[in-house]
């Protein structure tokens, strides 16, 4: 369910993060929370299916020049994208044509890592643990660079039985799957 997919979210991101004053859920009652700043610029209109919580750095109010080409690779796929700009200046202004690229938009304050920015829209909108495929992206990636080339990795992940499916893996401290691209099944999504 959606609070513990975030309690694994935001355990593993080792920070803190708030809910923007609201009163904790109780299983953050021993966590330390920081308080990070929560915009809704577009609210989430596409929900269901698969959908892809996608985060982005925007360091200096300046978004990374393959985003565009990304989300909109991800939207022929017929992904739902809800993008998270995580800003270092929470009041810069959004490009719009960013709205016409992705189903939701949030802007939050550049405070922790991808793991704070994914749990926080997961507790403010549960029913995305609802999805069928829920990707946890980040744009550290550049590409696709082949149409046909993502077609048949997102055609391999919709046909996969495997509960979480990470597209990169490294050895440094311990194994572990990069947060770059992580795409969680139903059955991992509702577990606990």
């Amino acid at each position: 369910n959606a609070a513990t997919v975030a309690k694994h979210l935001a355990e593993k991101n080792q920070t803190e993060w708030s809910l923007g004053g609201s009163k904790k859920p109780a299983f953050l009652s021993d966590w330390r929370v920081e308080s990070a700043k929560f915009s809704t610029i577009k609210p989430m209109s596409a929900l269901g299916g698969e959908v892809a919580l996608f985060v982005t750095h925007r360091p200096h109010s300046i978004l990374k020049p393959h985003l565009h080409h990304y989300l909109s690779s991800l939207r022929r796929m017929g992904i739902a994208v809800q993008l998270v700009i995580a800003a270092d200046d929470f009041d810069a202004e959004v490009p719009r044509d960013l709205l016409t690229l992705v189903d939701g938009l949030v802007v939050r304050e550049n405070k922790g890592y991808d793991f704070a920015a994914w749990a926080q829209p997961l507790l403010l909108n549960p029913v995305l643990c609802e999805s069928r495929i829920l990707y946890l992206l980040n744009d550290s990636l550049v590409g696709p660079f082949s149409a046909e080339a993502f077609e048949t990795l997102i055609g391999r992940i919709r046909s996969s039985s495997s509960d979480v499916i990470g597209l990169v893996h490294n050895y440094q401290v311990r194994w572990h799957l990069q947060s770059s691209f992580l795409a969680l099944g139903a059955r991992a999504l509702k577990s606990r």
